[in-house]
């Protein structure tokens, strides 16, 4: 993660590599922008308006995004969030980058494919059942696994699953090679639509 920490009007830059990641990401939210008014600098002691910013510094070959399913409630006791989250089968991440840190990288390497999807069953933290959909690479197909049985489905099924964690993979461009581009999104669409 990167931080970047900007005063207004002066422009002047400040900026973090911290070494532990944040192990939640708030309101579902990959990246944005806050206003910080009325914050203070330590010197000198004045009122200032600052903007922060978190920024992805380096991306994984496989990205995990954990979305929080559980909280506390007011009778102390862990309960099941079930808000339906809407995702992508595309995620392109270049957006919440830091580009100064990644400049040589192909615009491929920002582009993920939705590659898993993994599912609670049941209200609570301590019960329930997980199961997963997974994505056949070879076959091109998706697969419903729980437990032992194996159930071959459709891509609009999975995405409307109530997703706990999703996997995304990232594309490379030993993925697209010889491949054109209206070709790979014609066998996106056939894989939809089937």
């Amino acid at each position: 993660m990167l931080l970047i920490l900007e005063r207004l009007p002066s422009k002047s830059r400040l900026i973090i590599w911290p070494k532990i990641v944040p192990p939640a990401i708030s309101s579902f939210m990959i990246a944005r922008v806050e206003d910080l008014l009325g914050q203070t600098s330590p010197k000198p002691l004045v009122l200032s308006e600052a903007k922060k910013q978190l920024l992805i510094y380096r991306l994984p070959q496989v990205l995990r995004l954990h979305l929080k399913r559980f909280r506390w409630s007011e009778r102390n006791h862990c309960e099941k969030i079930g808000v339906r989250v809407l995702f992508e089968q595309v995620l392109n991440m270049e957006p919440y980058c830091c580009l100064d840190s990644l400049p040589s990288l192909a615009t491929e390497t920002f582009v993920y494919d939705l590659s898993a999807v993994v599912m609670h069953h049941g209200k609570g933290f301590g019960s329930g059942h997980y199961t997963a959909y997974c994505y056949n690479t070879e076959g091109g197909f998706w697969v419903h696994c729980n437990d032992s049985k194996l159930n071959v489905c459709s891509v609009e099924e999975v995405c409307k699953t109530q997703a706990y964690i999703l996997f995304y993979t990232q594309r490379t461009l030993q993925d697209k090679a010889g491949i054109p581009e209206k070709q790979l999104q014609a066998q996106v669409f056939a894989t939809q639509n089937q």
